[in-house]
């Protein structure tokens, strides 16, 4: 054998034993904490697709999906699932995901409490180019949180929408601050079997008007759990 060969060999499993220490490690922090704490999206993912296999999930739903980088790696790794559906309210983003994604359901809205038209804040950089991992939605009774840039979208009920729900799930949310309005529609409507992953916005919205994010989430977590349904923060 080759110098060259043992070197790739050994660093092989190095990363190999890494991964699993911190896969363990990754699992110990969410059982103690209920969250996954700053740890990379494939270990989240091997955690998910263990919970998705042992409940027999069929049906994705990314809610907030931005350019669909979560969503492809999800797919990949975990499905295949019968359903994709995918909400994302960015209609140009919602349009390159459409021609990208084949045998997913594109839905070109965002979900909330009531079926409404609201704006879509999307920060800008210095640079001038957008920064579309970082949007969020502002109801016409708020002002405009970021003041860059803004486009006008669709939020529906999720019982106003195509997708059945109440299909065993895995189920992502990443709305920047409207998982606590999209959870608490969900909650009477989802399987007891589905697993929801949320990633939790609750400092950005404790910076803003709204103190207690924070405890409110953790009682629909709460509630959810009782349910029966595996619930992970990702944060």
């Amino acid at each position: 054998m080759s110098s060259k060969n043992l070197k790739e060999q050994i660093v092989h499993l190095a990363i190999s034993i890494i991964g699993l220490v911190s896969k363990n490690a990754a699992v110990a922090t969410f059982r103690q904490t209920n969250a996954i704490r700053l740890v990379p999206l494939t270990w989240v993912i091997a955690y998910l697709g263990k919970q998705v296999s042992k409940r027999n999930i069929k049906q994705y739903i990314d809610i907030g999906t931005n350019d669909g980088f979560e969503l492809k790696k999800i797919v990949k790794s975990i499905g295949p699932f019968s359903e994709v559906h995918c909400f994302e309210p960015n209609l140009a983003i919602a349009t390159k995901l459409e021609s990208e994604l084949k045998d997913v359901h594109v839905h070109a809205i965002a979900l909330g409490k009531s079926s409404c038209e609201a704006i879509l804040s999307t920060p800008i950089k210095v640079d001038g180019e957008h920064q579309s991992r970082a949007a969020s939605i502002v109801f016409a009774h708020k002002s405009n949180a970021y003041g860059n840039d803004a486009q006008k979208v669709i939020v529906k009920n999720p019982r106003d929408t195509s997708v059945n729900w109440e299909v065993p799930s895995l189920i992502k949310i990443d709305a920047e601050g409207a998982e606590l309005d999209i959870l608490n529609e969900l909650i009477d409507m989802i399987d007891s079997n589905s697993v929801v992953c949320i990633e939790d916005h609750w400092a950005i919205m404790e910076q803003s008007e709204q103190k207690t994010y924070k405890d409110a989430l953790a009682q629909v977590i709460s509630r959810l759990q009782y349910k029966g349904i595996h619930v992970l923060k990702w944060m």
